[in-house]
Formats: structure tokens, sequence, C-alpha cells
């Protein structure tokens, strides 16, 4: 990524990383596009969102303008801006030149808040381009309030760990939207950040084989966003707990800890985000 566009966009430095997160926090929920990268960025360090890069314009007042790319493939994007500071005009000349995005080519805008989609929606183009934004599907946010798992546990047959690198194929096989994203970017995030793993029990002869002999039936994993989400359960294993008792355990676990935590809802699956 280059260090500076012409535009003006540069990468956040690391020391300015919690100042960044407090600007955004004033505009959660709204923020949460964004927001998740940046916490992930302040626990973890910038170094843990690579080939991923935090932009921000390269001004000398603070605003809270903050784009993310890439997210997933080369193509995507996550960006949020206030638009008391910003015109739509001001963000599509930031947009058009972030280094490396094609804009004769689809741009996919990850979990845009849709009260700034009609902003970009009024746009003839980006980049010198014609474009046309399309919204690919809804979802609907919520407040984890209370946990959701209280008194359900695992059946016997299923138990909880970690994720493990040569699990990133399966999981990326199994994700609607891998043509957003690869199985390498994948695996980056299974080994940086936390992840739950539902595995079942494969018994011989009444004795269960080793961990590595049993089988990954469901799983949720936190991604570059900043969102526990790529949920999946095998159709199997569907209605029989693992699912219901696993996947909402990290944002039950927020809600427990004392921190905020949301929910990004759509059918089929839903996404986790923990608000420190």
């Amino acid at each position: 990524m280059a260090a500076v566009s012409e535009a003006g966009l540069r990468p956040v430095k690391e020391t300015e990383l919690h100042a960044l997160k407090e600007r955004l926090a004033r505009h959660l929920p709204h923020s949460l596009p964004v927001y998740g990268g940046v916490s992930l960025a302040v626990r973890y360090g910038l170094h843990s969102l690579q080939p991923a890069s935090i932009l921000v314009p390269a001004v000398p007042r603070s605003v809270c303008l903050t784009i993310i790319v890439p997210t997933g493939g080369p193509q995507c994007i996550e960006v949020f801006w206030s638009t008391e500071e910003h015109t739509p005009q001001e963000v599509a000349h930031y947009l058009a030149h972030i280094p490396h995005l094609d804009w004769s080519q689809p741009v996919y805008i990850l979990s845009l808040l849709s009260t700034l989609l009609p902003s970009l929606q009024s746009l003839s183009s980006i980049g010198g381009r014609q474009v046309q934004v399309q919204t690919t599907f809804q979802g609907h946010l919520y407040s984890l309030r209370v946990p959701t798992t209280l008194g359900k546990e695992l059946p016997p047959e299923y138990h909880v760990t970690s994720l493990r690198e040569e699990d990133a194929l399966l999981i990326w096989t199994n994700w609607e939207f891998n043509d957003l994203d690869s199985a390498d970017n994948m695996s980056n995030d299974i080994t940086r950040f936390p992840s739950v793993g539902i595995l079942e029990h494969n018994p011989k002869d009444g004795v269960n084989f080793s961990e590595k002999a049993d089988t990954l039936v469901s799983w949720v994993h936190l991604s570059k966003p900043g969102w526990m989400g790529n949920t999946f359960t095998m159709p199997q294993h569907r209605r029989r707990g693992p699912g219901r008792c696993g996947h909402p355990g990290p944002g039950t676990q927020a809600v427990a800890g004392g921190s905020s935590s949301f929910c990004l809802h759509r059918k089929p699956q839903y996404s986790f985000h923990q608000v420190p």
C-alpha cells in the first residue's frame, strides 16, 4: 500500500489508533463497519490486519473518515464518514484514489451504513468511471443485552475448541461470500484472532479418538473487520445444539464482561461485534 495517495489518504499511525477509536466511538453504532477493525488494531497491533491498511485523510484536523482496504479480496473495502464533515463528492474523491483499487471492476463496500448509502447512490461517477451502486443484501443491527446461552450446554457428543490453520479451507469453502475473500486471508484471521470451533467426537469401540480425529461441524471466528462472524453449522448438525450453544458464546462473554455486543442479523447467518 502506498504511503500517501494523491487524494491525501495515508495509513494511520500506531500512535493515532486510540484517538481514532475514540472519535469513531462517538458515532456508534453507526461507525461499527470500521470501528471493529480499528479496535482490533488497538488490541493486536496494526500488523495483525495485514495485508489490510487503515487509511485516514492526510489533513491537520481530526476527522472520522476511515477506510479499511482490503478487508477481504482486493476489491473489498469498508468505509465510514460523518456527513457533517464530508460531502459525498469529497468521499468519492478519496475512494477514487485508493491505491490498487480498480473502479473499472466491481468494488464491494462491506457493511455500509444505510444512512450513508444514498450519498453514494447520488454520485454519477467515481474515479472518472460511471458507477451504479447496488445493494447486494440487507441486515439489521441489534444490541445484545442479555446472554442468550444461559442454561444451554452442548450435547455430550460435541466439544469446543479453537480453530486451526488447517481448518481454513473447509471454512472458506462453506462461506457464502467466499468470492469476496481468499482461503489464505481467512487462514491469517484464524491464526491471529479468537475463534470457536465445535467438534463432534468420533468414537470407536466406545473410546474417543484424539482431538485430531474429531470432526469440525460448526464454527465462528473473528475477522479483520472486527466481526465475530462467518458462522456456519454443517446441515446434518443443525438444530442439534452446536450452533445454538457455540456461536452466541463470544457475544455472551462480551455482555458478561461488561462490554457492549452488537448482532448483525440476516437470514440465515448472523455475526457478533464486541465493543470494549
